[in-house]
C-alpha cells in the first residue's frame, strides 16, 4: 500500500482509528489533549507529580540544577538512564511521561485504540 487512503475510507473515523492504532505519537497528542482539558495539567499516575509544571521548572533551571530537581521530585525517573538524560538534557513534557497500556502489548492490546490507555 503507498497510502493510507488505500487501508481506508480516508477520512473520518476509520481514518482517525487508524492512525491511533499505528501512531504512538499521536496516541500521546490525543490522550494529552483529552486529560489536560479534564483536569488541568498532566499528573503522573503513580506519584502524582504535575508533569507540565516539572517540566517549566526544568527549562527555567541551568542544566547543572536540573537533576536536583528531579532527583527531589521524581527519583524513581533515574532507573531509566534514557528518560532520566533526556529529562535533563531537554526536559519536554514528552520525556516526563508516557501512555501505558491497560492490557498488556503482549497481550493483544498493541492496536486496541484509545480504550486501552
Amino acid at each position: 500500500y503507498e497510502r493510507v487512503a488505500d487501508l481506508t475510507c480516508g477520512e473520518g473515523e476509520c481514518f482517525q482509528a487508524w492512525v491511533l492504532r499505528r501512531n504512538p505519537s499521536a496516541v500521546r497528542h490525543k490522550l494529552r489533549k483529552a486529560y489536560v482539558a479534564a483536569v488541568g495539567s498532566l499528573f503522573c499516575q503513580g506519584c502524582g507529580v504535575d508533569l507540565l509544571r516539572l517540566a517549566s521548572a526544568l527549562k527555567a533551571l541551568p542544566v547543572d540544577e536540573r537533576q536536583q530537581l528531579l532527583r527531589q521530585r521524581v527519583p524513581h525517573l533515574e532507573q531509566w538512564a534514557g528518560k532520566w538524560t533526556r529529562a535533563i538534557c531537554e526536559p519536554t513534557e514528552g520525556h516526563l511521561w508516557e501512555a501505558d497500556h491497560i492490557r498488556e502489548v503482549r497481550h493483544g492490546g498493541g492496536e486496541a485504540g484509545l480504550a486501552n490507555f
